[in-house]
């Protein structure tokens, strides 16, 4: 609750600072696509002042593709990323691995009222494990085996958890210049949910036991209300930030899902530049904890229309 009633504080504090001015309708499709690649590679051979071997490597793809006619707006995302990271002769491990996908269809009733109809899916592309320090004894609620003095545990498959989500409501643009480099939304409406899973494990560890255990995370499907924004902002020529939330709340299970995500891009040269982003969860369906991702990257990035 408290999350929320920031959210709708910022929300409502933005109104009077941002522009009012009407814009006039541009038509036709609009494309854009960016991907970026990071890595770094670091051996040693007899040399003293101290350092372990390392190579990481991660990427991300985005594509976007908004068709504006008169009243009415679509717009459809894509973003994938996936990176992975080696060290001191561990094996391979999967540092980041996400794929979301969004449709978005607006009709515009006024100047900046819209009802709107959407469809979201998210997943990873390849299994998921947990990394231990020290081997642990992990245990499991399902017949699944146990796994003895282990460092890493398999928690998840690949697209695996998959979940969906879809929403009907009314949005309101609060500001949006004519080349859409900076725009701010909201909308309140009636959503759906639902998450689609097989083999995907949480850590739910016992403290009066030696062992670690791990739960079986159920399927869930769920009708309620949402809330969200999202913010686009070009500050120079050089700097973009974006900003994304949504709150949903279940009303047959009475569970809250809440996803935060900020992205900052800076571009240093043509194809060098800095990219900070943080992503926030809070899904009680799965845990009733939040969940945080900040990634820090120096990027090499392509724009590719």
């Amino acid at each position: 609750m408290y999350l929320m009633m920031c959210f709708l504080i910022m929300t409502f504090l933005a109104i009077p600072v941002l522009a009012e001015e009407e814009v006039p309708p541009q038509e036709g499709w609009i494309f854009s696509g960016n991907a970026s690649l990071a890595g770094n590679w670091t051996y040693y051979s007899n040399w003293q002042e101290g350092g372990t071997d390392s190579s990481s490597v991660s990427g991300q793809i985005d594509f976007s593709g908004l068709f504006k006619m008169d009243r009415h707006e679509w717009k459809n995302t894509l973003k994938i990323e996936y990176g992975m990271a080696k060290l001191n002769g561990i094996g391979t491990r999967k540092t980041t691995d996400s794929t979301m996908f969004e449709s978005r269809y607006d009709f515009k009733f006024s100047g900046r009222m819209s009802v709107y109809g959407r469809v979201a899916a998210s997943t990873e592309l390849d299994d998921g494990y947990l990394y231990y320090e020290d081997p642990v004894d992990a245990v499991f609620d399902t017949n699944r085996p146990a796994e003895m003095q282990t460092d890493e545990v398999h928690v998840s498959g690949g697209f695996e958890p998959l979940k969906f989500d879809e929403g009907v409501g009314l949005g309101y643009t609060l500001y949006e210049d004519t080349e859409k480099k900076n725009l701010l939304k909201v909308n309140f409406g009636a959503g759906a949910r639902q998450l689609i899973v097989s083999n995907y494990y949480i850590e739910d560890d016992d403290d009066d036991t030696d062992t670690l255990e791990f739960s079986l995370v159920d399927e869930y499907s769920d009708v309620g209300a949402e809330t969200g924004y999202d913010g686009l902002f070009n500050f120079r020529n050089n700097i973009t930030f974006t900003s994304k939330g949504k709150v949903f709340y279940g009303v047959i299970d009475g569970l809250w899902n809440i996803t935060w995500s900020n992205k900052l891009v800076i571009s240093l040269t043509k194809y060098f530049g800095v990219s900070l982003s943080s992503d926030m969860i809070y899904d009680e369906s799965v845990i009733a904890e939040y969940q945080w991702k900040n990634v820090t990257l120096l990027t090499l990035g392509f724009k590719l229309f």
